[in-house]
């Protein structure tokens, strides 16, 4: 064991028995944005029947790491110049947390963008 991991594991800094998130089920793209449009639909107080109706989601390459940036999109129909975008999400691969996602700097938010589905 190397002097630094020693130092780590004596320090409490790494915990015995760390599990990386490779070990654990993760969110299928699917599952993905099943949760995204809960979280979303309860944070504008939609309940996720009528989420599921209004929104469909739109995927980035699954190039992330381990959260899914997915555009979360409606059925609107218009004439003339205008966006079905409801905006950019992250959800997590592992916990299926949905946070906001900043395109223009390709971050995911911090904690307090964290929106609840329970």
């Amino acid at each position: 064991m190397s002097g630094t991991i020693a130092l780590a594991l004596l320090a409490g800094l790494v915990p015995l028995g760390t599990t990386s998130a490779a070990d654990h089920p993760t969110f299928s793209a699917k599952q993905a944005c099943s949760a995204l449009r809960k979280a979303i639909g309860k944070h504008d107080g939609f309940s996720a029947r009528k989420a599921q109706r209004l929104w469909f989601c739109d995927p980035l390459p699954d190039d992330h790491g381990e959260w899914r940036i997915i555009g979360l999109r409606s059925y609107r129909q218009c004439d003339g110049i205008c966006s079905n975008l409801r905006g950019w999400f992250a959800v997590h691969r592992v916990t299926g947390e949905v946070r906001d996602y900043d395109v223009a700097e390709s971050v995911v938010g911090d904690k307090r963008t964290t929106y609840r589905s329970d």
